[in-house]
């Protein structure tokens, strides 16, 4: 499926229902708010959308930080992992959507394009 095949999203519609990012922090020590941010939505079940591909941060692996934190919080995390050097095809797409499915929440962490599939997801 070509980029022009794709059909359109009215993203109004997922909007009202609540659907979509709703936040996007973007600061040095970000991360460390995890945890308070997640608690705040109360979520029963979360999504953790990543590649394969380990990002370094301080506390070593980034992908492996974050999931040990969500894990702290005694909430059912189901890990969708997709392989190192995903692109944003049909496939990549079926697959994040597929294990995001049942989440309340869904935490993406890695580049621009696992980004893009967490928000379709």
């Amino acid at each position: 499926m070509t980029n022009a095949e794709w059909p359109t999203v009215d993203w109004t519609a997922f909007a009202a229902q609540g659907v979509g990012p709703r936040e996007i922090l973007l600061a040095a020590r970000t991360r460390h708010q995890l945890s308070d941010r997640v608690r705040q939505l109360d979520p029963a079940r979360i999504a953790l959308l990543a590649d394969a591909t380990p990002i370094l941060s301080p506390e070593g692996d980034l992908k492996t930080w974050v999931a040990d934190q969500l894990a702290g919080l005694d909430i059912a995390v189901d890990r969708v992992t997709l392989p190192a050097s995903t692109t944003a095809d049909e496939k990549a797409v079926e697959t994040a959507v597929a294990g995001c499915r049942d989440a309340d929440l869904v935490v993406t962490v890695g580049s621009g394009t696992i980004s893009d599939i967490g928000k379709v997801a």
